[in-house]
């Protein structure tokens, strides 16, 4: 079935690509406002060591930005599981955080940090921890009864419930929060270089679109996908090679 499904979704991008290559040539109007596929590959081979540059300096900001959140969600969620008091605190300030647009904070940042990788790194992450937190959260909360008054009754000591316990049954909350998050990653960090960067796509899109060179614009883009779906990729390889049921690795009737 996954096959089927890959091959569908190349089928479909390849019928959507040769469209949008046939109305480009037809119409000379559409070619002037939009590039053709063809244009934007040319464009990206052409000025290959360019985009490479811009490419991984995004793919850094998305990086570090994805680890900061995480770093910060972890402990965050656990506290909001163990205390009702800190989910009530907690919750409001996530909220927040995800009604303001970070990158508007950016220049803020760049003020304190200078024109460094913390100026898009930070607000990315802020971007991304609420979503990251919630699913984290959930995930904490999705241990079943028998496993938890198993360890609750012989006193097992938290650390070992944790890892024994809690992270197998929060695994795929966890991975899900992570895919969530390698997609928001890449629209962070471009609203950030937006705002405010030297390098990176946002800038090269900037500069580009100030040229009117659309191929450069679209090829730009297609380096973010590529990373984005790169990133998205990583986090299900990663998930295959955890993935184990929780009674594989603990089971209260097999003691």
């Amino acid at each position: 079935m996954k096959k089927k499904t890959l091959l569908l979704q190349i089928l479909t991008l390849l019928i959507f690509l040769t469209f949008w290559q046939l109305l480009s040539l037809s119409f000379k109007d559409v070619s002037l406002i939009f590039p053709t596929p063809i244009g934007v590959i040319r464009k990206l081979i052409s000025a290959f060591p360019l985009f490479l540059s811009h490419t991984i300096a995004t793919g850094a900001e998305m990086l570090f930005s994805i680890l900061i959140a995480i770093l910060l969600a972890f402990p965050l969620s656990l506290l909001m599981g163990r205390f009702q008091i800190m989910k009530m605190l907690l919750q409001p300030f996530f909220i927040t955080m995800q009604c303001i647009p970070m990158f508007t904070l950016a220049p803020i940042f760049i003020v304190w940090f200078g024109w460094s990788l913390f100026a898009v790194v930070i607000p990315t992450s802020l971007m991304i921890l609420f979503p990251l937190a919630t699913c984290f959260y959930k995930g904490f909360q999705a241990t079943e009864k028998p496993y938890e008054n198993y360890f609750k009754t012989h006193g097992i000591r938290s650390a070992l419930y944790l890892l024994s316990v809690k992270l197998p049954f929060a695994r795929p909350h966890i991975f899900s929060g992570l895919r969530i998050a390698c997609g928001i990653a890449g629209v962070g960090a471009i609203g950030g270089e937006w705002a405010g960067a030297q390098k990176g796509l946002g800038v090269f899109m900037q500069i580009s679109r100030r040229n009117f060179d659309l191929e450069s614009v679209c090829a730009s883009i297609l380096c973010l996908l590529i990373l984005s779906l790169s990133f998205y990729y990583i986090s299900n390889l990663l998930e295959t090679l955890f993935t184990r049921k929780p009674h594989e690795k603990f089971s209260p009737s097999a003691t």
